[in-house]
């Protein structure tokens, strides 16, 4: 199916780190609406890593651009994937890899979940 128009979702994280009282919970919203994926977002406890999770739920990769603001990022962290190998989306495979920097677009393959795992300062 070929597409006529290109959308590209767009959400922006802004995040709340409370530097003056390490005893606070940390507060992540997801920003603008993402559909056809979702995007949810949290600190740890222990404020060293933010977690931002995307699911693509479509038979078709998805693009997605993200900005995450207000968050004191190394830039640095691991992707773990859960997604089709090929044509066999009945067994998934699940990935890792290294994160070098912190990804402003993404393309979230087909059935998918993709869980960024971001260090902090």
């Amino acid at each position: 199916m070929k597409k006529e128009h290109a959308w590209w979702p767009t959400t922006t994280l802004r995040c709340s780190w409370a530097a003056s009282n390490p005893r606070s919970t940390p507060a992540v919203n997801a920003g603008s609406a993402t559909f056809p994926v979702d995007v949810v977002a949290a600190w740890t406890a222990d404020h060293r890593t933010l977690t931002v999770a995307v699911l693509n739920p479509t038979d078709a990769d998805q693009p997605l651009t993200l900005h995450i603001a207000g968050a004191p990022l190394t830039g640095k962290g691991t992707l773990w994937r859960l997604a089709p190998n090929g044509d066999d989306i009945q067994h998934p495979d699940i990935t890792s890899s290294p994160v070098a920097s912190v990804p402003d677009s993404l393309t979230l393959p087909r059935y998918s979940i993709n869980i960024y795992e971001l260090t902090a300062k």
